[in-house]
């Protein structure tokens, strides 16, 4: 037998024929890239605000990419996010150089995700105003001094 009847559970892509995983995959076939979505954190950022408004010191925003492990979907993620602040819309801010960007979150996604995800655009955030009267709390599990 040959063609589709050698392997009852065979599946025809694209004119191919394709093993089931467990018997091996044949060398014209690749199993499908997984898809992330990755939460990424840009700060060390200094953006005057508008009248009375404190000035911007971060950003958050998220990339849906596609590539073969977490590892290189995350470094994917940044090299997007920091293209658009090296080269791209943003480049021209006086603190495009310094921005620091890490992921704060990341996990796995679906090809509908990806599809439809806009992968542009941030959520900046403001310097938090430090109240001079108000004395800082400790975090819970230390002991004020």
């Amino acid at each position: 037998m040959s063609g589709l009847f050698a392997y009852p559970n065979s599946v025809r892509l694209i004119g191919r024929i394709c093993r089931p995983p467990h018997v091996g995959l044949h060398k014209r076939c690749h199993p499908p890239m997984p898809f992330f979505h990755v939460l990424i954190e840009g700060t060390n950022l200094y953006i005057a605000g508008e009248e009375d408004q404190p000035p911007i010191v971060g950003f958050f925003t998220s990339r849906v990419v596609w590539a073969g492990d977490l590892k290189a979907a995350e470094a994917k993620a940044l090299r997007n996010v920091r293209d658009v602040w090296t080269r791209g819309d943003c480049a021209d801010q006086p603190t495009a150089e310094q921005l620091s960007l890490a992921v704060s979150e990341s996990s796995s996604s679906s090809f509908r995700q990806w599809l439809l995800a806009p992968n542009k655009g941030h959520v900046f955030f403001p310097m938090e105003p430090v109240d001079e009267a108000q004395p800082i709390a400790p975090a819970d599990g230390f002991a004020a001094r």
